[in-house]
C-alpha cells in the first residue's frame, strides 16, 4: 500500500499529526513535546544514545510551499526559544531537525537564511525585550554550535515521503479511513467466532465424511491472519488476540495498556491484549474511562482503595464501568473487578535490608528484588519485594506526613518442601525481627541507614527452626541430593538431634556422646583377649537420615579411651566402657590405615594406658 500523501492539499493540523506520529512509528522512544511555554521550540525528541538522554530535537512544521517571511521568522523563533532552553535550563540536547513536507531551495533556503539560522536565532535571543541572551549565555550557546559533529539539518520532502512509504499505515490510519477498518475487523472476529454465520449449517455425515462443524480451523486461520495484518496498521498500539478453553489470568506485561476478554457460545474465550507502540501512544489516543466502584465502607476493596489513593498500591475491586478502548474492543455499562495500577511505578530496583541490635551489631542481611509506587500529590508511598529464594516478602506503607508512623509487614511463606539452603539466609532475617532489634536499610552498594524500630515481641521463625534449617544447610555442602526442609511434625526428637550432630561435625566441631557395648567386626584371631584394657579408634561412614532419605556426608573418626573386651566370637569381639562411656567424635577426609570390615569400619587399637607412641594396627 503506498503511503504518498498529498501535503500540500491537507490541513496544516493534519499534517504536523501525520509527520509526529510516523516520527513515533520510526523510534518508539520518541516523545512529543505540548506546546506551551516551557516547550522552548521543541516538538518531539527522540533519544540519541541507547540512553533516555541527550536527545535530537524534530521541530516539526507543517508548511509544503515556499517558505515565506513570516514562516521562517517562526522557524528562527523556534530555534532562538531552543538555545534559551539549552543555556538556561541545561536541556540535553544534542541535534537539531526541521522537518517540513517542503524542499528547500539551495540558494535561498539551503546557502540562505537556513545556514545564517543558528545567527538569526542568537541576535533575536539578545533583542528580546524580556530576559535576553547575557553574554556569558551566547558563549555557551556558540560552544554547544561549535561541538565537533553537531548537526542543524533540515529533513524536508523525501524525508517525509520516505517515513509515509515505510509506515504507510499511520497515513491510512489518519487520512484515509483505517481508524473503522480496525474497528470493523475486531467485530467481525467476534461475530465469527461467536457462530453468527449463515454461510454454512451443521452437516449430519458420519464420522470422517463431509463437514461436521460450523467453521474448519483453516477458516478461522485465515480470518485470524486477515485481523491480525488489519490491526497491525494501528500506528499507536499493538494487538494480541486468542481463543482459550479456560478463562485467561491477565497479568501486567510490559507495554500492556488493556486486556479483554469474552465468553464464546461454545465455552471458549475471547482475548485481546493492547500494547502502545511508543512511548507517545496514550497522549495521542488517550483511553476515556468512566469508572463507578460498587464496594461498601469497612470492606477490605474500600481499605485497597484508600491505600491506592494513600500510597499508591494498585489494586481490584467490583465496579461499573465504561471506557473507550482502542480498536472497537470498549464497554458500555458493564460491570465486574477492575484492576487499578499504580499511578506512578519505579522500575525493578535491588535493596538491601539489615537487622541491628541496640548495640548496632548485625544479626542478619538480606537483599531483595523490589518495586515501588508513589501516589497522586506524594501523599505517601508503597513498596514490596521477595527475597531471592521466594519465601519471605515485604510490603512496606511510607507516609510522607511529618512525624507519621512507617509500617512495614513481612511474610514468610510455608516453609516445608522448601530447599534448606536456599532459605536460611530468609529464616535467619525473619527469626531476628523482634523488639528490640532495628531494620536499617541500604541500596545495592553503600552504608546502611536505619528505616524502623521492630515491635513484635518475637521473631517470625522460632529459634529452634532456624538452628534446624541452619544445620540442614550446612549438611547441604557435603551432598549433591538436594535437601528439603521436612515437615517437622513427622520427624523424631531422634532424627533432629542427630541431624544437629552432623552439622556440628562437619563445622569441625568435636561432639562426645556416650557408649555402652560395641561389636568390632572383622578382627583378626589373636589380636585381642578378653579382659584386655584397649583404646579404640573406629573410621566410619558419617550418614544422617532427612525425610526419609539417608545421605552419606563424610567420615568420622570415633575414639574411645578406655574400653575392656568382655567376649570374642571368631572375628567379632565386644567392648563395654571401662574407665568412662564417652566417645570423642570428629569430621576427617576419609577412612585412616587399617582394615575395614565389609568396606564400612576401619578400626585402630591399643593397649591402655596411652604411652605416647603410635598404637599398632589391629587386624
Amino acid at each position: 500500500m503506498s503511503g504518498r500523501v498529498d501535503w500540500g492539499s491537507r490541513d496544516g493540523n493534519e499534517v504536523e499529526a501525520v509527520i509526529a506520529n510516523l516520527l513515533y512509528n520510526e523510534d518508539g522512544r520518541a516523545v512529543r513535546v505540548r506546546p506551551g511555554q516551557g516547550d522552548f521550540g521543541i516538538d518531539v525528541i527522540v533519544p540519541a544514545t541507547e540512553n533516555s538522554e541527550p536527545w535530537d530535537v524534530y521541530q516539526v512544521k507543517k508548511y509544503a510551499a515556499n517558505l515565506n517571511n513570516t514562516q521562517r521568522k517562526k522557524i528562527i523563533e523556534s530555534f532562538s526559544r531552543l538555545l534559551i532552553g539549552l543555556v538556561r535550563q541545561g536541556l540535553p540536547i544534542n541535534d537539531w531537525y526541521l522537518v517540513t513536507p517542503l524542499d528547500p531551495t539551495v540558494i535561498r533556503d539551503l546557502r540562505g537564511w537556513f545556514n545564517d539560522l543558528p545567527e538569526s536565532a542568537i541576535s533575536h535571543a539578545k533583542a528580546l525585550d524580556e530576559d535576553p541572551l547575557t553574554d556569558d549565555e551566547e558563549a555557551r550557546a556558540r560552544a554547544w554550535l561549535d561541538t565537533p559533529g553537531r548537526k542543524i539539518e533540515w529533513k524536508g520532502l523525501p524525508f517525509c515521503d520516505s517515513l509515509a512509504a515505510k509506515h504507510w499505515y499511520v497515513v491510512d490510519y489518519y487520512l484515509h479511513g483505517g481508524r473503522d477498518r480496525i474497528r470493523d475487523a475486531t467485530d467481525s472476529l467476534a461475530g465469527l467466532l461467536a457462530g453468527d454465520l449463515s454461510a454454512r449449517e451443521r452437516s449430519h455425515a458420519e464420522p470422517g465424511e463431509g463437514s461436521a462443524a460450523l467453521l474448519e480451523p483453516r477458516e478461522v486461520v485465515e480470518h485470524l491472519a486477515l485481523l491480525d495484518s488489519v490491526l497491525d496498521t494501528d500506528p499507536h498500539f499493538t494487538y494480541g488476540h486468542g481463543i482459550s478453553p479456560t478463562l485467561p489470568t491477565m497479568e501486567y506485561e510490559p507495554g500492556l495498556v488493556a486486556a479483554t476478554v469474552q465468553q464464546l457460545p461454545n465455552e471458549r474465550w475471547l482475548f485481546f491484549k493492547i500494547y502502545q507502540r511508543s512511548a507517545q501512544s496514550l497522549e495521542e489516543r488517550p483511553i476515556p474511562i468512566h469508572l463507578e466502584f460498587t464496594f461498601a465502607e469497612g470492606t477490605s476493596e474500600h481499605d485497597a482503595y484508600e491505600q491506592w489513593m494513600r500510597y499508591g498500591k494498585p489494586f481490584e475491586a467490583p465496579a461499573k464501568f465504561s471506557l473507550d478502548l482502542p480498536g472497537g474492543l470498549g464497554a458500555e455499562g458493564k460491570e465486574g473487578r477492575v484492576s487499578v495500577p499504580a499511578p506512578h511505578e519505579r522500575g525493578a530496583y535491588q535493596l538491601r535490608m539489615r537487622v541491628v541490635d541496640p548495640e548496632g551489631t548485625a544479626l542478619a542481611e538480606l537483599e531483595f528484588a523490589m518495586r515501588s509506587t508513589v501516589a497522586e500529590g506524594g501523599t505517601g508511598a508503597w513498596a514490596t519485594g521477595t527475597d531471592p529464594s521466594g519465601v519471605l516478602e515485604n510490603e512496606g506503607f511510607y507516609d510522607t506526613t511529618p512525624g507519621a508512623v512507617q509500617r512495614v509487614n513481612f511474610t514468610l511463606a510455608p516453609l516445608g518442601g522448601q530447599v534448606a539452603a536456599a532459605v536460611q539466609p530468609a529464616v535467619r532475617f525473619a527469626r531476628h525481627l523482634e523488639a528490640p532489634n532495628r531494620i536499617q536499610l541500604a541500596g545495592p552498594f553503600g552504608m546502611f541507614n536505619d528505616m524502623i524500630e521492630l515491635d513484635g515481641p518475637q521473631g517470625m521463625v522460632p529459634p529452634s527452626i532456624e538452628r534446624f534449617v541452619a544445620s540442614l544447610a550446612t549438611i547441604q555442602t557435603r551432598t549433591t541430593q538436594v535437601i528439603r526442609i521436612p515437615d517437622i511434625t513427622e520427624i523424631t526428637n531422634g532424627e533432629v538431634l542427630d541431624i544437629h550432630r552432623v552439622a556440628r561435625l562437619i563445622d569441625g566441631d568435636i561432639n562426645v556422646g556416650k557408649w555402652r557395648r560395641e561389636a568390632i567386626e572383622g578382627v583378626a584371631p589373636g589380636a585381642m583377649a578378653v579382659g584386655e584394657h584397649i583404646q579404640i579408634q573406629l573410621d566410619i561412614p558419617l550418614r544422617v537420615r532427612i525425610d526419609g532419605a539417608v545421605h552419606e556426608v563424610g567420615t568420622v573418626e570415633q575414639t574411645i579411651l578406655s574400653a575392656t573386651v568382655v567376649e570374642i566370637d571368631g572375628s567379632t569381639v565386644y567392648v563395654e566402657p571401662n574407665l568412662n562411656n564417652t566417645v570423642h567424635e570428629r569430621l576427617v577426609d576419609g577412612p585412616a590405615s587399617g582394615w575395614a570390615p565389609a568396606g564400612k569400619t576401619a578400626v585402630r587399637a591399643r593397649q591402655y594406658p596411652a604411652t605416647g607412641e603410635e598404637p599398632p594396627t589391629t587386624g
